[in-house]
């Protein structure tokens, strides 16, 4: 639990670092850190990818969340799997993107659905 937990805090650790550059810059090179800059196929290969890539997305979507200047509820009244689901969806289609990618596709795509 304590080694889950260390990597939650890194994950978000992470993405408030990065993400901020992130919204800003919608194009140039930015710091990543973490799993995120794998691959989706790299992601979903063994369990233990899976769970640091859990904990990955979780972090830069409370990352994108406090750093938004529109709307920092973002997934508010969904559970975690579900706000995972939708990372998945996208990885689904197209498993050769990075996994920070694939995070903001789908937070993206739930902030215009409101």
């Amino acid at each position: 639990m304590q080694k889950s937990r260390l990597i939650a805090l890194s994950a978000v650790a992470a993405a408030i670092f990065v993400c901020g550059d992130r919204l800003r810059a919608q194009q140039g090179s930015f710091f990543e850190i973490g799993i995120g800059n794998r691959s989706c196929e790299h992601w979903l290969s063994e369990a233990r990818l899976e769970q640091e890539g859990i904990a990955y997305i979780l972090g830069f979507w409370s990352g994108l969340n406090m750093t938004s200047a529109n709307n920092r509820n973002v997934g508010r009244g969904r559970d975690l799997e579900s706000i995972v689901g939708e990372v998945r969806k996208v990885c689904s289609s197209r498993p050769s993107m990075d996994l920070i990618d694939a995070a903001a596709d789908a937070y993206e795509t739930m902030a215009k659905a409101k």
